[in-house]
């Protein structure tokens, strides 16, 4: 440090008026990162889901957004003894059975889902008062994540209460514009996240294309305050639909899963804007760990690097670019997976290799991480226990062999804006 800067140092001291500013390595308390448990994910989110942050999630119906929260949900639960979900139920479905079977702890959950919730006033009070609860007792100490299902169910007071002059959408925006910037405050100040689902709606054709184009609700702030927006998208391909035979009908057997689209329109935190990946999602128990590993490293093209082949078998190449070995079918890949800790680091490691290579940027971004997985595969190499790796929610593949092999009319719900 010069001279100049270790004179301002101590010039800035001298003022109260000052003491909040700081260097910049020292102001940020955004690096509490919780992994959500879904690799692909985590990869492109910068590890996972960052404390003091606002995330957007959006999509059509039945795209998979509440899964993919209730997913992220069930992670945040166990990553600490002090964790806390708060959830506002403005659809008022929430299933805590389901929950339970995704892998929330529900003992860790607290819920406001009367009608406080269809308030738009309402919800953003008591948001605000559970927060100031949580931090007046314990400080940042416990991880809160405030998830909102969805507020665009959620109605300004004046337009419940029928006064048609001051309701409508700019009325519900300019509430949804305070009450986010206000929230964005308090999460930024108590290390507390939280994730807003929101519905888009039909804004006519494009009169060039003529595709339908959509709007997300809620206004400007919900493109603008969000930290990481979120665009959820499901599959129509029959070739990436996961079915259960029907021995009544075998001609029409029961879809019982699908693969999602999770793109990143925003991402301030990593700078991977419009990243995409795609992760396999069962109707009863939400996001599959290893079924989206497996696709991952097959068929995502991010890891072709180090998961090649043709066909049936696929080669596996060790970190050093050396013949690891050769895997008969997704099927025994997802055996090996789930007993070979230097697999599932192999697979971490290639995804943040292949956003490093892509840019001297993401290279000097993900430097330090790089570095850190290439010790863990070089321990693991000579010993496969050497380094603690998280196996845990590895159940049994449900894909057939040919999953995301797409064929050329492969079509995904996805939508201009």
């Amino acid at each position: 440090m010069t001279d100049f800067l270790n004179e301002l140092e101590a010039l800035l001291k001298t003022d109260k008026k000052l003491e909040a500013v700081s260097a910049i390595t020292a102001s940020k308390n955004r690096d509490e990162i919780i992994p959500t448990g879904l690799l692909p994910f985590d990869i492109v989110a910068g590890g996972g889901i960052s404390r003091g942050t606002i995330i957007s999630v959006y999509g059509p119906r039945s795209a998979g957004k509440s899964t993919l929260t209730d997913s992220i949900c069930a992670a945040w639960t166990k990553s600490s003894e002090y964790a806390l979900v708060y959830r506002v139920e403005s659809e008022r479905c929430m299933d805590p059975e389901r929950l339970s079977r995704i892998g929330v702890d529900i003992d860790r959950v607290r819920c406001l889902a009367n009608d406080k919730a269809l308030i738009l006033e309402d919800c953003f009070d008591q948001i605000k008062a559970f927060q100031d609860l949580i931090y007046s007792k314990y400080g940042d100490k416990v991880p809160v994540l405030i998830v909102w299902d969805t507020i665009s169910m959620a109605s300004s007071r004046s337009e419940v209460e029928g006064d048609k002059w001051a309701s409508g959408m700019m009325a519900d925006a300019r509430i949804i514009k305070q009450g986010m910037k206000e929230l964005n405050a308090r999460c930024a100040s108590y290390k507390h996240s939280a994730i807003i689902l929101n519905q888009v709606m039909q804004a006519g054709k494009n009169r060039i294309t003529g595709q339908m184009q959509y709007a997300v609700g809620g206004g400007e702030a919900m493109q603008h305050i969000p930290s990481m927006i979120i665009e959820v998208s499901r599959s129509t391909s029959k070739d990436r639909q996961i079915y259960n035979p029907n021995p009544a009908d075998p001609k029409n057997p029961e879809v019982i899963g699908s693969e999602v689209d999770i793109k990143l329109r925003k991402n301030k935190l990593t700078g991977l804007d419009n990243r995409s990946v795609s992760l396999v999602m069962y109707m009863t128990s939400g996001m599959s760990k290893l079924d989206s590993l497996v696709l991952y490293a097959t068929d995502s093209g991010t890891c072709k690097k180090y998961f090649s082949g043709a066909g049936a078998w696929i080669q596996v190449y060790d970190h050093n670019g050396n013949e690891y070995k050769k895997i008969n079918g997704k099927s025994k890949l997802a055996e090996e997976i789930r007993n070979n800790p230097y697999l599932m680091k192999l697979i971490e490691f290639s995804g943040y290799k292949f956003y490093a290579d892509q840019d001297p940027l993401y290279a000097a971004k993900y430097k330090d991480i790089l570095e850190k997985l290439k010790n863990e595969l070089d321990s693991l190499l000579i010993d496969g226990n050497s380094v603690e790796v998280d196996m845990s929610g590895l159940e049994d593949l449900k894909l057939p062999e040919n999953f995301g092999q797409l064929s050329d009319n492969n079509e995904s719900e996805e939508f201009e804006e």
